[in-house]
């Protein structure tokens, strides 16, 4: 299963644009201003441009939390190690 999360900075390296100048960039292309005019005044990406203006807003990064190989087999894991005679010694650890 992916499950997304929501995060405050870039995964892709680049710089997190505030909501502020998000602002900045819908109240400019409302005058009339272009995507590469806005991008050039601001001293940001054309892409970063439209994204934000596909979006009408500031919307934080997506990034994508994969989930663990062995996580479904985690119940399985406990119970063979339950019933294996030598776990009379075992102790199990809080983190499992």
């Amino acid at each position: 299963m992916t499950t997304y999360t929501m995060s405050p900075t870039s995964t892709a390296g680049g710089q997190m644009q505030t909501p502020e100048l998000v602002e900045q960039i819908l109240g400019l292309h409302q005058k009339g201003w272009g995507q590469k005019r806005i991008s050039k005044d601001l001293g940001i990406s054309r892409n970063t441009v439209r994204r934000y203006l596909r979006a009408k807003g500031w919307t934080p990064y997506r990034t994508l939390q994969k989930q663990k190989k062995l996580s479904t087999l985690e119940d399985w894991f406990v119970r063979a190690i339950l019933k294996c005679p030598l776990s009379s010694n075992f102790k199990m650890s809080p983190y499992i």
